[in-house]
């Protein structure tokens, strides 16, 4: 007999007005023989018309989409709009809950397909599922945002292209299928990170528990990351500062004092070689940016930060 999951979504939003749309768009048009118990949107405060498109939304007839609206009154990062949409399921979790960004394009059979392709996986216990990841490059024009898989270390992983389903350390934030069990187990995302590093933390801490994550190679969400790049495709600020801020964050939270000095002497060799490229291409404020979050991780720094950008 074949099995029937239960299913949740959880969608934080911040300012997402332009992004809704089509998000909405490819939910609306999946087709899924599981049945979608709640797609939750989270809001955290927006200030352009997110919340009364989201209200528009929630107008929606249940039996054609099962929606729920949460307004906060304030942004508290991304990982506590995630938990707040948790907490809507009081506990009583579907057999997989699908954490996503406001920012990505889903297939029309993507949750069958996915959960398809871990069939005969059961013995290895997975509890996070993710796809392939493609974002803009131009003129219409799609790639997937790591060519070249790497570890947390920066270390190269080898991904067979026939292969479907891959092992690895850790996702892609903007689209995670994630097994009650693990929430169950580690509980739910770490809220100091604020933004970024919050998914690597979490898929460590499941791996930790015993769990494996994987990629499904056969499948791809496009996913156009309006707060990470401009329409130069130059990493916004905010990712800047955040993502070296947190690497500090995310070494103390799971690694032992040596793991930490290698692991944090790794990524400070990255920050040199993306600094001196600011430099040499006279981006002076990128070059500061990155260099407070570092300064701020080495600094003990968690939670959101006060930030004149």
């Amino acid at each position: 007999m074949e099995n029937i999951f239960k299913l949740g979504i959880i969608v934080p939003t911040w300012n997402s007005e332009k992004d809704l749309k089509p998000l909405l768009e490819s939910f609306q048009q999946l087709t899924c023989k599981h049945q979608i118990e709640k797609i939750v949107f989270v809001d955290s405060g927006s200030k352009d018309r997110t919340v009364d498109l989201l209200c528009e939304i929630q107008k929606i007839p249940q039996n054609i989409l099962p929606i729920k609206v949460l307004q906060l009154d304030r942004d508290k990062g991304y990982a506590h709009a995630l938990n707040q949409g948790i907490y809507t399921f009081n506990n009583y979790f579907p057999n997989y809950l699908l954490f996503s960004n406001p920012d990505v394009i889903y297939p029309r059979f993507f949750l069958d397909k996915i959960l398809e392709e871990v069939k005969g996986y059961e013995t290895l216990n997975i509890g996070i599922i993710g796809p392939r990841v493609l974002a803009p490059i131009g003129n219409g024009k799609w790639q997937e945002e790591n060519l070249r898989p790497r570890n947390l270390w920066g270390i190269p992983q080898y991904r067979p292209k026939d292969q479907k389903v891959y092992f690895v350390h850790s996702t892609h934030g903007a689209s995670l299928l994630v097994k009650k069990e693990v929430l169950e187990k580690i509980g739910f995302f770490d809220e100091d990170y604020f933004l970024y590093w919050d998914e690597h933390d979490f898929c460590t801490r499941a791996r930790k528990a015993g769990f494996s994550i994987v990629i499904v190679n056969t499948i791809s969400i496009l996913h156009h990351p309006s707060e990470i790049r401009s329409e130069s495709q130059n990493k916004s600020k905010i990712f800047l500062y955040y993502q070296y801020r947190n690497q500090f964050l995310f070494a103390k939270k799971n690694y032992g004092l040596i793991s930490q000095c290698l692991f944090l002497c790794i990524r400070f060799l990255v920050f040199v070689r993306e600094l001196i490229n600011y430099i040499l291409k006279k981006q002076w404020a990128y070059a500061k940016t990155m260099s407070l979050g570092f300064l701020r991780g080495l600094l003990n720094e968690k939670g959101i930060s006060k930030l004149s950008f």
